[in-house]
């Protein structure tokens, strides 16, 4: 009796330990891309791509823009629709009125998207048109800084040199 309790004991533990698992690998996180966009009376922008590991959104909405993520092969990786967050919803006092609508036409947004690096997005507007979102140009900042080092080299090696020869 005592032998079947612990193999019963022993199998709701495994089978817990086999449940864990299943729920890690299905949980596993996927390369996604946080896109900054910028909105300007209608017209979409993309300011800056970064990808990481992570989760995106399930969407459930069926129009408004629509985004398509292309893989470099041709193949639509994902699509999904979304409307930019124009109205915003304001709580409170506004000169003497509880509350209101502030409707904005030039804003910066967020939004994920399962994506590699390669991938291109295609923004189809409402009306029908469909655009490329191009990866913004990032200034060279690491370059810039290796330039500036390598000035300061130069210079301070001027001046020892001016030093040597005053001093001679």
């Amino acid at each position: 009796m005592e032998r079947a309790v612990i193999g019963r004991t022993a199998g709701r533990t495994l089978m817990r330990w086999i449940f864990i698992a299943l729920l890690l690998v299905a949980a596993s996180p996927t390369t996604i891309s946080l896109l900054d966009l910028h909105y300007d009376h209608g017209d979409i922008s993309l300011e800056d791509k970064e990808s990481f590991l992570g989760y995106y959104p399930e969407r459930t909405q069926q129009e408004g823009h629509k985004l398509s993520v292309v893989a470099s092969s041709g193949e639509i990786v994902y699509t999904f629709y979304f409307t930019p967050p124009t109205t915003t919803f304001i709580d409170g006092n506004i000169n003497g009125d509880l509350g209101g609508i502030i409707v904005r036409d030039d804003f910066n947004f967020s939004l994920l998207v399962p994506a590699g690096s390669e991938d291109q997005l295609i923004l189809t507007y409402p009306e029908g048109h469909s655009t490329s979102l191009k990866n913004p140009q990032k200034f060279p900042w690491m370059i810039l800084l290796a330039v500036i080092i390598i000035a300061a080299g130069i210079f301070v090696v001027f001046l020892l040199r001016n030093e040597r020869t005053k001093r001679s």
